[in-house]
């Protein structure tokens, strides 16, 4: 009986934890989805990645092979606009706050509206998460080099363990502003997230 008791405050203090999530990055308006519906692509068409991290992509996110070294991992994910990349980093040199002042240095102009400059923290599940968002002219940089004249980056920083994940994506503006729902639910659904006992 007590362990149903602890398993079912578990469950409430999850449940609790990614309401609060929602409500903080903006996503109040649309349905929550804690156990995606969204039917899984574990095509082998897919790149290998690390499943205990990433769990299993939705159909419009396909794995691809890394271009360079220093990338953990990297996906295509398409929506009704377009498609864009996802590159991840693991570990990379400089502080979460010199990370987050470089990608916003590489945009100038003013922000774009549909996706304003914006960084939001918690934790969840004893991993601290940082939200990251901005837009504008994007310069190039780290990870991607070709200049984007109306551009938007969606990022999330994840420290688990002494380990610290960088995902980021910049793309044209509407192509993210579009799929900037899928992205944050189906981070927040990675295993890495959600399994607290993944560490």
């Amino acid at each position: 009986m007590k362990n149903k008791t602890l398993n079912f405050s578990f469950f409430l203090i999850t449940i609790t934890s990614f309401l609060y999530v929602y409500s903080i990055f903006g996503n109040l308006d649309n349905k929550i989805n804690l156990e995606s519906s969204v039917e899984n692509n574990d095509s082998e068409e897919n790149y290998a990645y690390d499943k205990n991290i990433f769990g299993l992509l939705p159909k419009n996110w396909t794995s691809i092979k890394p271009n360079s070294s220093m990338r953990y991992a990297e996906f295509i994910i398409k929506n009704k606009v377009g498609n864009f990349s996802l590159i991840v980093f693991k570990n990379i040199g400089g502080s979460k706050t010199q990370n987050i002042d470089r990608w916003y240095n590489q945009f100038t102009g003013e922000n774009l509206p549909e996706l304003y400059r914006e960084t939001k923290s918690m934790d969840v599940n004893n991993k601290k998460i940082t939200y990251i968002q901005t837009s504008g002219m994007f310069n190039g940089g780290m990870g991607q080099s070709n200049p984007i004249d109306k551009a938007g980056l969606l990022g999330f920083i994840i420290e688990a363990n002494n380990e610290v994940f960088y995902f980021k994506s910049v793309s044209g503006i509407d192509i993210l502003v579009e799929g900037k729902d899928d992205f944050i639910n189906t981070i927040m659904n990675f295993p890495l997230i959600k399994d607290s006992s993944f560490f």
